[in-house]
């Protein structure tokens, strides 16, 4: 009976924290949490849309590194559900003349597609809908996604991963992949 109630409590906290905060918890923050900007009410094209240049890397928007060409690691974190996942960033760095969208964050839409490379499915399509920022130069940055791979870390870790992006804003879209080397010690070889 305890065990239940410890779970019940547990589940119940879960629930309470989800909501969060915006930024402004805390001492002399704003205690509401941040409203979204309003964006994909209808849906997005799949095509058709002038194109942006963008890459796939990993890290935030000071520390991005994009994967190389050749020889891309990516290491496999275990999540708090289990799942284990990597942590692709997205920085779009040139958008067609006139779609610069004004403000910051820009609503876009981000379709990630896993494979490894002997052809088994990894994960079905994901689509994150993020806000991305200006990155400080003409360019947007976002993530990282928790891009989740499956339940099975030896499964996983030492297989090549293909990775395929897609990402869609409002007067833009484009495609990208990288392909990855899946490990659970990235600094190892280093």
């Amino acid at each position: 009976m305890l065990r239940v109630l410890a779970h019940a409590a547990g589940a119940l906290l879960v629930v309470l924290a989800l909501p969060g905060c915006g930024g402004g918890c805390g001492p002399g923050g704003d205690p509401t949490p941040a409203e979204p900007e309003s964006c994909f009410d209808e849906i997005l094209p799949d095509g058709g849309l002038p194109a942006a240049t963008f890459e796939l890397g990993e890290g935030d928007a000071t520390s991005f590194v994009a994967y190389p060409e050749f020889g891309a690691q990516a290491e496999i974190l275990k999540g708090g559900q289990g799942g284990y996942m990597i942590l692709p960033s997205v920085r779009i760095t040139t958008l067609p003349a006139g779609t610069l969208p004004v403000g910051d964050p820009v609503c876009v839409q981000v379709r990630v597609g896993n494979m490894l490379a002997d052809g088994t499915a990894v994960q079905p399509l994901t689509v994150f809908q993020i806000q991305f920022e200006h990155d400080g130069t003409s360019g947007l940055f976002g993530g990282p996604l928790f891009d989740l791979l499956g339940y099975d870390e030896p499964g996983l870790t030492g297989h090549t991963l293909m990775l395929s992006v897609d990402v869609i804003g409002r007067g833009f879209g484009g495609h990208a992949s990288a392909t990855v080397l899946l490990t659970n010690d990235v600094g190892a070889g280093s």
